[in-house]
């Protein structure tokens, strides 16, 4: 204990390969039956049907929206920013001083994105 893994060369330690390939063996053998739905949605490829706006009124469909692969030193540089906006609201408001964390954590962000690049520019020269 803890399980290690038998084929370290298949399979990284911790990824989601290995319950795909055990599921997928499982249906191969006829043991589990899959449903495959769409599910999730990447900005880069648009929102159709979910905004900010949907969601709040409960009309969007039950999607996941993944911004994966996107970088913007601000949340309005984003694909899709207003959804972002409206989960983040709804997060901090729940904390205590939420409306102050969130205005420290809107500063916060940008400047490590610049401090980031600018880091990366002095390494390069």
């Amino acid at each position: 204990m803890p399980p290690r893994l038998r084929h370290r060369h298949l399979f990284m330690p911790g990824d989601q390969g290995i319950l795909n390939y055990v599921i997928n063996q499982k249906v191969n053998q006829g043991q589990l039956s899959v449903c495959r739905r769409h599910l999730l949605r990447w900005p880069g490829h648009g929102l159709a049907g979910i905004s900010a706006a949907a969601i709040a009124a409960g009309h969007s469909p039950a999607l996941i929206v993944h911004w994966a692969g996107f970088k913007a030193a601000r949340l309005a540089g984003l694909p899709g920013a207003d959804i972002l906006r409206f989960f983040e609201a709804r997060y901090y408001e729940r904390l205590p001083a939420g409306r102050y964390r969130q205005q420290l954590a809107a500063l916060r962000h940008p400047l490590g994105h610049w401090r980031a690049a600018l880091q990366q520019r002095l390494r390069h020269g």
